[in-house]
C-alpha cells in the first residue's frame, strides 16, 4: 500500500529540485524516482505546460515498469 500523501510531498520535493530545459526529461526522471522511492511496480506520469496563448496545453507522458530482480 502506498501512502498518497507522502507520494505527493515527495513528487513536491523532487520536482523542486529539478532543473531541465524539456517537460520529457522531467517527467521521465520523476518516473523512475517514484520507481526507486516507493514500493510501485508501474507508474505513469503525465506533465502539462501552458507555454501557448492558441494552444490548450502541451503535454508529455511517460509510462515506467519497475525492473523485476
Amino acid at each position: 500500500t502506498v501512502n498518497y500523501s507522502v507520494v505527493a510531498e515527495q513528487t513536491k520535493s523532487f520536482l523542486r529540485d529539478q532543473s531541465v530545459n524539456l517537460i520529457e526529461t522531467l517527467a521521465d526522471r520523476l518516473a523512475a524516482y517514484l520507481l526507486e522511492t516507493f514500493p510501485i511496480q508501474k507508474v505513469t506520469v503525465e506533465l502539462r505546460k501552458f507555454p501557448l496563448q492558441d494552444a490548450k496545453y502541451v503535454s508529455a507522458t511517460v509510462t515506467r515498469t519497475a525492473s523485476v530482480g
